[in-house]
Order: C-alpha cells, then structure tokens, then sequence
C-alpha cells in the first residue's frame, strides 16, 4: 500500500479519522493525500422563473470555513514525517473522492452518526464510493481511533466477486490481525470459504472460517452480533452483492452496516 487517500470534512471525527490514516500511511510507507470536497451546486438555490443563483453569503462562509480548514490540516501534517499533499474539490463529494482514489491503495471516509443529518456528506457516502471507484473503502465509525495493527477482523464471506475483491483489498490491514475469522451466514455460493482461506495462507495470512446460522435474525444483524462476540475492529465486505436498487428499497448487509456506523468497514465492489 503506497498510496492513501483520506476526506477531510468539517465533522467533529475528522481529526481521528485523519490520525487513522496518517497512522496506516506511516505504518505502509505510503504517500497521504487529503481532500476537502465541498460541493458549489449545494449552494445553488432555485429562483421563481425556473433559473438558479448561487446563495453567496452561504458559499462565502463555506470557503472561509474550508480555507481554515486547509491551514489546520497542513500544521497537522508538517508535524508528521510523511508524504503528504491536500487536494481540493467543488464538485459532489462522491465523484471527487472517486476520481481521486481511481490510482490509490485506499480510501478512508467517515461514517454516518446514526439520526444525524449532515448536507456536506452523503448518509451512504462509504458505500457510494465503494461502488464508484476501484479502490477499497475503509470507512471509520465518528467514535474510531487508528485500528492497531494487530486488531480481531472479521470477513464476511458470502462468496461472491465483490466479497473476494474487498478480501484482496483488504490485505494490508488483515497481515498483522493477531484473530480473524471468516464468517458465511447460511448458504453461500461462488468462491468457498475453503479457496479464499487458501488464498490467505499463501499470503502468509492465518485465519479461521466458520458458518453461522441466522436463527431467526438477517444476514447483516449475525454478521453484527458475530463482530461483537469476538470484539473484531474492522468488517472486511463486498459492498452491494445485491443490486443497489433492491437494498435501497429492502435494505441489505451493505446498508444495514454503514447505516448503523458502529463497526469500521472495509468495502469493495
């Protein structure tokens, strides 16, 4: 991994989500680049002959606030002997971030804080982004700190494309994982658990694998209760194995698990 990409927002979690990622970049040897995405067309308001104008005292305030912003986040990174460029951006958030991670080895976001509603930054930005750009998506939970190294990771394992390409993406943060466990919910089918366990030992990577059986709760809720049971700090998952349509309407583990933002994921298409 040399090449890390963070976004750095106005929430009050940026500060460890961006200790989370100097951490990793320092950990990896790899180049850091933090990008501040404020939007233009949310500052656009509607006029009665059907135009639009830009609110310009808001978008003002927004540029004062992203230029702070700016300043504090490069003391913060002088103080680190790393790599490092920010990066600025005023079209949506998800295609900014996705056209910035096509060439990273990783993209760290935030996720949502369960009955907050915040404009600046998509409830399903993780998973969006997950679905727009190549890169896997490590999205950290507003209460998350760096996960050390040797973290209990979970896999959730269901055997399908996605599912092994966030296992490979994955790597880097699952070599040093003193516990990890692969975790298939009822049936599964495509790649077994056995190959991707295989693929893992090859890697010099030891891991356990174990079927749960849902008993009488959803997929997403065992994956959850799984994760609690052996205090794991990261879920390893395919983002959307069921058509993005269909979870927005009936829900899903991809939807269930960043909407409840407990655990921090990482995510893969």
């Amino acid at each position: 991994m040399r090449s890390i990409l963070v976004h750095a927002d106005h929430d009050t979690a940026c500060d460890r989500r961006l200790d989370a990622a100097i951490g990793l970049a320092k950990r990896h040897g790899a180049h850091l680049s933090v990008m501040i995405a404020t939007p233009f067309q949310q500052y656009l308001v509607g006029d009665p002959f059907g135009g639009a104008q830009i609110a310009a005292e808001a978008f003002a305030k927004a540029q004062q606030d992203d230029a702070l912003l700016d300043a504090r986040l490069r003391e913060r990174l002088d103080a680190d002997d790393l790599s490092w460029d920010i990066l600025g951006a005023r079209d949506g958030v998800i295609p900014s971030l996705a056209g910035a991670a096509i060439l990273a080895d990783l993209a760290i976001v935030g996720l949502p804080e369960a009955g907050k509603d915040d404009r600046r930054r998509p409830a399903m930005l993780a998973a969006d982004l997950a679905l727009a750009t190549p890169a896997p998506v490590l999205a950290l939970p507003g209460h998350s700190k760096a996960i050390p190294a040797d973290a209990p990771m979970l896999i959730a394992w269901n055997g399908s494309d996605e599912a092994a390409r966030a296992l490979r993406g994955a790597l880097p943060l699952l070599s040093a994982s003193r516990e990890i466990l692969l975790l298939s919910v009822g049936e599964t089918s495509g790649t077994s658990a056995d190959d991707a366990l295989l693929f893992l030992s090859r890697r010099g990577i030891k891991a356990n694998s174990r079927v749960a059986q849902r008993v009488g709760l959803k997929a997403e809720e065992r994956i959850e209760k799984e994760a609690e049971a052996m205090d794991a700090e990261l879920i390893v998952m395919g983002a959307f194995g069921h058509h993005r349509m269909r979870e927005t309407i009936f829900g899903g583990a991809t939807q269930y698990l960043v909407r409840c933002g407990r655990f921090a994921l990482l995510l893969a298409h």
